[in-house]
């Protein structure tokens, strides 16, 4: 098993989306229970059992849950907590129903499934918390399908906040959500998780911003400049849960420590509650976390206020480090020049180059991660030539302790099948 390392992509590809705050939805009953029910019919009305639902705003509830209907087309959410969230049934990604700014305590939502529209287009609306248009907002989304998220471009919305974009159909991906990351010209950031049907009436509402003030230091209590800061999660009582795994954050969600290890990050919505991530290139990863899930939650990163100051710097452990020799298996030689890669599927996690004797070296790795606790399980590989002429994998297990340098990682080189390689 290989470990951690520095850049955050190289987390389990999954990611738990999130909603805006809208206008309520009339015409739907609402009682004193803490639930989102309903029933899903078909265009002619009839019900239609074994259709997944899902809820937009999951941080209503105490774990993500899809649940299927029943017999009579039946489904029910039990909720933790009040506010209002999308609702949305998918029958095999063909068909769809959505209901929008559904109020906890709803009774009766009724979801009528109507085949996608082609092409996908997602319209809608970025507003102030005043309701007031959010001019030249930019709107980041990203695709959630059956093969992972990506990020598909950045659109701005026009001087009365509009926006719109489509999303083109890819062969054997089943396009499942769309993540909306909206950003306003002063740095500000709320979110919002759309099914992945296209629509419009799309509604993205910023809120006031708070800042998380801190300080990082080395092992040794030395400030840690340089080192990176960036939100990692993040649950909002209006815009939900948001998870930065395999998505960047916002340009404005990320920061860098000064020279002292300050650091601000500003920009995040008035009230949610965070986990904040650190990394230094050569120190591990520090997550500090306002979220029960995570631990014992700091109370300074609960709830947090317009100007939020860590009480305790964040202190940073040393990193391991693995290192080895790439050699050709049929001559033994050393391979100059060989890049070295640690990947989970889709994601490069760290990199680098064999020198002239065929060393390599690589730091920056966290420790104490077994292949039960982190899947799938990273790929060490070395190659020669693009696309491979040669090629190895490094594939013993191994569990390295904070500050423990790994010396007999070595990888041997195998011709490609069917490519000439280079003379050795």
């Amino acid at each position: 098993m290989l470990p951690r390392t520095s850049n955050e992509t190289r987390w389990t590809s999954r990611i738990l989306l999130a909603w805006a705050l809208l206008a309520p939805l009339p015409l739907i009953a609402v009682s004193a229970d803490p639930t989102i029910s309903g029933n899903v019919v078909d265009a002619s009305g009839r019900p239609v059992a074994g259709v997944p639902v899902y809820l937009g705003n999951r941080a209503l509830v105490d774990r993500f849950h899809t649940p299927l209907t029943d017999s009579h087309g039946r489904f029910s959410f039990q909720l933790i907590a009040s506010g209002r969230s999308d609702v949305w049934a998918d029958m095999d990604g063909a068909t769809w129903a959505w209901a929008r700014d559904v109020e906890a305590g709803a009774a009766n939502v009724r979801l009528v499934l109507e085949p996608a529209r082609q092409p996908l287009t997602f319209a809608g609306l970025v507003v102030e918390a005043d309701g007031k248009p959010a001019a030249r907002s930019v709107i980041h989304p990203f695709r959630v399908s059956s093969s992972g998220v990506r990020l598909l471009d950045a659109y701005s919305a026009d001087a009365a906040g509009s926006f719109s974009f489509e999303v083109a159909s890819v062969p054997h991906q089943k396009l499942l959500e769309i993540l909306l990351v909206a950003r306003s010209p002063d740095g500000r950031i709320i979110w919002k998780t759309v099914p992945g049907c296209g629509g419009s009436d799309i509604h993205l509402r910023f809120k006031a911003a708070a800042s998380i003030t801190g300080r990082v230091l080395d092992p040794q209590g030395r400030p840690a400049a340089g080192a990176r800061v960036w939100l990692d999660t993040a649950r909002d009582p209006d815009a939900g849960e948001i998870h930065f795994f395999d998505v960047p954050p916002p340009p404005t969600a990320q920061t860098q420590t000064d020279a002292k290890g300050a650091f601000t990050l500003s920009g995040l919505p008035l009230g949610c509650s965070v986990t904040i991530a650190v990394k230094h290139p050569t120190y591990e990863h520090a997550f500090v976390s306002g979220l029960p899930r995570f631990g014992l939650p700091h109370a300074e990163l609960q709830n947090i206020h317009a100007n939020t100051r860590l009480a305790d710097a964040v202190r940073l452990r040393q990193a391991a480090a693995m290192s080895g020799t790439v050699r050709y298996a049929d001559t033994g030689k050393p391979a100059a020049g060989a890049r070295i890669t640690i990947t989970i599927p889709a994601s490069l996690i760290a990199s680098t180059t064999t020198d002239q004797n065929g060393h390599y070296r690589i730091e920056g790795l966290d420790y104490e991660y077994t292949p039960t606790q982190i899947q799938p399980t990273p790929i060490m590989r070395a190659t020669i030539g693009d696309p491979p002429q040669w090629e190895g994998h490094y594939s013993r297990d191994r569990r390295l302790k904070s500050g423990e340098t790994a010396t007999d990682c070595d990888i041997v080189l195998h011709r490609a099948p069917d490519v000439s390689g280079p003379d050795i």
